[in-house]
């Protein structure tokens, strides 16, 4: 199988993820990192965050991470896993079915092709065939918002990210190579569609307008973000819908569910991307152990330390962001509250340090990476 083509190098796909400096350390750490393309991983030093409401804003200067185009991702993995002469690559095709077998399970592929093994790990996305085949249940709520994508210009480029939480849902813009920015805009799915089709004169001045109109507010503005003009359109436009999903169990006897097919968030806080990372990490952690003293990869004893901790954090970011959502209630108490709560991280150290360590990922990945010394 080739690695996916990346696309034409004159324009960025709207389809992009931030990493953290903890996924940016696992991506290196198996030697994906260096294939991608110095033009398309774009870091960005410093978080601006603020409310459409009063005169809350929260500055992360030390904040930092990279925006990465999901296929420039995807092929630099491929990339790298065609090097492996340990690992055999079945594509395309289709999984007909996932089904145990004794203490083992089986994969059944289109054609009749029967892959067996003492464990499977699930990375098949939010609809994943594994998680269903198996039984393992999953509970799902849909989020108020459907995300509307897309690449804009802003004369000069920016360096740093920005996020703005609005009455209809946040707006995030993040920096791409030269003068394109990434957009990432949340709103009601009617609202999605009709920013969506706008001409593109009115989606300019009505994505100009969500960023940069004045606070509403009853009191003085003394806000210091100043966000960036948008200048032109650089992508076509898309929308997808947000679903809150989490799977009952991440384990079962050898099955382990990683990513979209063990959980999926809103995101508003970028991380869904890197949560999937820290899951991948933290199993491959638990499992290499496990080889060392001649444990079996199934066994679900193993496989339990991985989820303990996964479900922890994955669980915790999903509860902040459902408190956030509700916090932009249109209920006036809530919008003193929440510029109550931004002026407290902003001036509580501890807590500033707590938020940027969420943001890297050090309170999730593993510390000891015990297969980078077999590279």
């Amino acid at each position: 199988m080739k690695p996916p083509p990346m696309p034409d190098s004159s324009t960025p796909d709207p389809r992009v993820v931030t990493v953290s400096p903890q996924s940016h350390r696992f991506l290196e750490s198996i030697n994906a990192w260096s294939f991608i393309p110095e033009s398309r991983k774009v870091d960005f030093s410093g978080m601006n965050v603020w409310d459409y409401y009063g005169t809350g804003e929260l500055l992360f200067p030390e904040s930092h991470g990279w925006v990465v185009e999901n296929i420039a991702i995807q092929s630099a993995n491929m990339q790298r896993v065609q090097e492996l002469d340990c690992v055999e690559v079945i594509a395309p095709t289709k999984v007909e079915e996932v089904r145990r077998k004794g203490e083992q399970v089986e994969v059944l592929l289109e054609g009749g092709k029967v892959l067996s093994s003492s464990l499977v790990i699930g990375s098949d996305g939010r609809e994943s065939k594994t998680r269903k085949d198996l039984g393992i249940k999953a509970w799902r709520k849909s989020y108020p918002h459907m995300g509307l994508v897309c690449n804009v210009k802003v004369h000069g480029g920016i360096t740093e990210a920005y996020q703005r939480f609005l009455s209809t849902g946040p707006i995030a813009l993040l920096p791409l190579w030269e003068d394109f920015v990434s957009v990432v805009w949340s709103l009601p799915p009617l609202e999605a569609e009709r920013v969506k089709n706008l001409p593109t004169n009115d989606f300019l001045s009505e994505i100009n307008s969500a960023i940069s109109n004045q606070a509403e507010t009853q009191f003085p503005s003394s806000q210091s973000i100043h966000p960036p003009f948008i200048s032109e359109l650089g992508s076509d436009r898309f929308t997808f819908p947000y679903m809150l999903q989490q799977a009952e169990s991440y384990v079962d006897p050898r099955v382990a569910l990683i990513g979209d097919a063990a959980h999926t968030i809103h995101p508003m806080a970028g991380q869904g991307f890197n949560l999937g990372v820290y899951d991948a990490m933290n199993l491959a952690k638990v499992l290499c152990e496990g080889a060392r003293v001649g444990k079996d990869p199934g066994d679900i004893s193993t496989l339990l330390e991985y989820s303990n901790k996964a479900k922890a954090y994955n669980l915790a970011i999903a509860g902040f962001e459902q408190g956030m959502l509700y916090a932009y209630t249109d209920f006036k108490p809530l919008h003193y509250a929440r510029n109550l709560h931004y002026s407290l991280i902003s001036y509580l150290s501890p807590v500033r340090k707590l938020f940027v360590g969420v943001a890297s990922g050090d309170y999730f990945a593993p510390g000891d990476l015990p297969w980078e010394k077999n590279y």
